[in-house]
């Protein structure tokens, strides 16, 4: 059912308020902290109330608007740096909300359907629009998903990660909590035992947590549940108690030899838990990535790099080299001769061939490079935005063709 706005007061919430304050902050040049920034949003969110200023809008509109940045534009000056610390300028504040309230109204009119229903987008979503993703972004179902699917190969019939060697690995993906009893019998009735099955599962209220469950060649069966928040025991227990049940009811005759249930405490906040929920996971698979090494570090610099791995693997940036077939200079253009030059170029790498026209090459950090010949090219595009693997292609592609690709 749509929903009128209230043009008197403001229509957002405090992730929004904390977004609005990021924006100040960035437009002002001014370096800042999680707790500084939350402080600053504070006191920006009590003059928003005080002036009754609907500046929800702002945050939901196309960021390349006019209006939009006209809006940017009055956020300059309101917070100062003096002797390292964020300074809030109250009065220069009100003076430039209360010039932006026409702006606001008119911002409201130009865009009443687009904000008649409420809307809970995605990070896919958010960037597709370039709207303004807050700086606490929870992740969704979604981000969860598409991160694990842009991350491993996972086999949409049986659930079997493709790219794990030595072990059979299942990833169910994110879901709700009550889902796992059904989840994990439709792996198990598919699965080559003995096997590993990932999950991430929603406990409730959006809060992620992680599981991992051993199923051995007699049945025998361990499981390991992460939560990042700490927890009392009474919980744990009953939470132990609650897989138990699950797994003797999904998996029939399974020796059941331990749960293990552990509250971590790493997480101090209320949003990181899908970011260290996915970084458990991958780390649990054996994946290294920029993900890994910063999941489990209780710091604000850390918790930053972690976000934005995370929001790297959800919409991944590609980079592609487009080359003439003649540039190989005496290589030849035949795909064969190719496939071969290159394996003895990316010698660490695993080099395969996907069809008769294309080879993937999987780095040793697990991301990917593909390989096309298209008519009278050659297109190289990495498949993640990782610095590291685009100097790879770069360095060895210059190798190859004797001189320094243009990334398109």
């Amino acid at each position: 059912m749509a929903t009128e706005r209230n043009s008197t007061a403001p229509s957002l919430g405090f992730e929004q308020i904390e977004a609005l304050t990021q924006r100040a902050l960035e437009f002002n040049n001014i370096k800042f902290t999680s707790k500084n920034l939350m402080t600053a949003a504070l006191e920006f969110g009590k003059i928003l109330t005080e002036l009754q200023l609907d500046v929800a809008p702002f945050v939901e509109n196309d960021l390349t608007s006019e209006l939009a940045i006209k809006f940017n534009e009055g956020l300059l000056g309101i917070f100062k740096v003096e002797s390292g610390k964020i300074k809030f300028d109250d009065d220069l504040c009100r003076t430039q909300l209360k010039g932006l309230q026409n702006t606001s109204q008119a911002l409201t009119q130009q865009n009443q359907s687009k904000f008649s229903e409420p809307k809970n987008l995605d990070y896919s979503e958010l960037k597709s629009q370039n709207l303004l993703v807050p700086p606490h972004y929870t992740l969704q179902t979604s981000d969860i998903n598409n991160a694990l699917k842009n991350i491993l190969k996972i086999n949409s019939e049986n659930r079997k990660v493709e790219n794990i060697r030595n072990k059979n690995v299942y990833i169910s993906g994110a879901i709700d909590f009550q889902s796992l009893d059904h989840e994990l019998g439709l792996i198990h009735q598919k699965a080559t035992l003995p096997y590993e099955a990932y999950f991430i599962l929603n406990k409730g209220g959006g809060h992620w947590v992680s599981l991992k469950v051993e199923v051995g060649k007699d049945n025998k069966t361990n499981a390991f549940y992460i939560d990042s928040l700490k927890r009392q025991d009474e919980d744990n227990k009953a939470v132990k108690q609650n897989l138990t049940e699950i797994i003797q009811r999904a998996i029939p005759n399974s020796l059941t030899q331990q749960v293990n249930v552990i509250s971590t405490g790493k997480q101090k906040d209320v949003w990181t838990c899908g970011y260290r929920a996915i970084g458990e996971v991958l780390t649990q698979v054996g994946v290294e990535n920029a993900i890994t090494k910063e999941y489990d570090i209780d710091d604000e610099i850390n918790i930053v790099k972690l976000k934005e791995a995370v929001f790297s693997t959800i919409v991944p940036t590609r980079a592609k080299i487009v080359l003439p077939t003649t540039a190989t200079k005496g290589e030849g253009n035949n795909f064969d001769q190719m496939f071969v030059t290159i394996k003895n170029i990316f010698k660490s790498e695993k080099v395969e061939k996907k069809d008769k026209d294309s080879m993937v090459i999987t780095c040793t950090n697990n991301d990917k490079i593909e390989f096309k010949q298209v008519a009278n090219t050659y297109e190289f595009t990495t498949l993640s935005n990782s610095e590291k693997t685009l100097g790879l292609m770069v360095e060895n592609i210059a190798k190859l063709f004797k001189q320094r690709p243009l990334i398109v």
